[in-house]
This record gives C-alpha cells, sequence and structure tokens, in this order.
C-alpha cells in the first residue's frame, strides 16, 4: 500500500477567544453608546419633570384665574374707568377700591377672599394683585399667585344696555424659573344697579 503524503497546512494560531486590542476595542464601543444613551435619557427625564411641573402650573393657574373671573363676575362694580357719583355709587361698588379714574385695583374684601380661595386650593399659594406696569418686575415666587386686571373696552349690548369687559391675567411659577400664564375675559354691566 501506498502512503500519501500529508499535505502540508499551514498551522495558524487558534482564533478561541478575543485578542486583548479586540476587547478594548469592544469595551470602547460598548461605553460609547452606553454614555450617548444615558445623556439622552437624562434630557428626556429632564425634559419630562419640566413638562410635568408646567403641566401642574398651567393647571393651577387656570383654577385661580377661574376664581379671580369669578369675584369679577359675581361682585357689583362700577366701571372705574368711567365718572360716577362718589357717594351713591361707591356703596354699591363692592369690587373695585379705588375712585374712579385711579385704576383697576381690587378692595381689601376681594383680596383677601381671593387669596383665602386660592389658599384652600393649595395651602402653600398666595394671592397678591399687581398692576399691568409692575407684573414684570415682580420677584420670583414659587409659592405667590400674581394676577392682573386690565380694563378691555365698553359696548352697548342688543338690549341697548352698557357694558364693559375685563382681561384678567394670571400668573403662577414653577421650578427655578418658569413661569405660566392663563388668560380670560369678563363682561358684565358698566355699573351695579
Amino acid at each position: 500500500m501506498k502512503r500519501k503524503k500529508p499535505i502540508l497546512k499551514k498551522h495558524f494560531k487558534s482564533k478561541k477567544g478575543f485578542s486583548l486590542l479586540e476587547l478594548i476595542c469592544a469595551i470602547m464601543i460598548m461605553a460609547i453608546a452606553v454614555s450617548a444613551t444615558a445623556t439622552g435619557l437624562a434630557i428626556s427625564y429632564e425634559s419630562i419633570t419640566k413638562n410635568s411641573l408646567m403641566n401642574k402650573a398651567s393647571a393651577k393657574a387656570q383654577m385661580y384665574c377661574d376664581i379671580v373671573m369669578t369675584y369679577v363676575e359675581k361682585t357689583p362694580s362700577h366701571n372705574p374707568t368711567s365718572v360716577w357719583d362718589s357717594s351713591l355709587d361707591l356703596s354699591k361698588n363692592k369690587l373695585f377700591a379705588n375712585q374712579p379714574n385711579t385704576g383697576l385695583k381690587f378692595d381689601s374684601i376681594i383680596q383677601t377672599s381671593i387669596n383665602d380661595d386660592v389658599n384652600a386650593l393649595d395651602n402653600s399659594m398666595t394671592a397678591k394683585q399687581y398692576d399691568t406696569a409692575s407684573i414684570g418686575s415682580r420677584d420670583f415666587d414659587i409659592s405667590e399667585m400674581a394676577y392682573v386686571v386690565e380694563f378691555q373696552g365698553k359696548y352697548v349690548n342688543s338690549e341697548g344696555k352698557e357694558m364693559v369687559s375685563y382681561k384678567i391675567t394670571t400668573y403662577v411659577n414653577y421650578g427655578t424659573n418658569g413661569t405660566t400664564t392663563c388668560e380670560g375675559v369678563v363682561t358684565k354691566p358698566e355699573f351695579a344697579e
């Protein structure tokens, strides 16, 4: 019998496992992927948290706007931008503290009632009225609901009655420096009856 000559094979080194260089490269790729994912998750978490705080503050601003609007709508008042008989009409005007043409500052009883109602909904909140000029320069206070009442205008309705509109804006702070607002308009007779 003839013996076959074995074909000479080149002996390559074993490919079992990873070389040190391959292992280091794999670890670096994993580290880059994990850091990118962690950064993305951190940004997402921050965004979700901020949006959650903003949504809660927006809901509060709407509730507080409803409170102020209810007081404006239900409390007898005279248009403070018109001329009216101070002695007779002042006794009927329960909403505004000032004489005609001096501003839209609420009576102290109304201010206290609004503050009490806001505090009843959230005992950490207080309510404070500002005028249009000073609202932009107020201090950031997370526990304060600020509100502004503005005169929008007057008109005569279809029944021939003179009506006035007031715009109410509430400001609620959230987070470290965010503020959300809610606006509403109340239309009512110009003079209390």
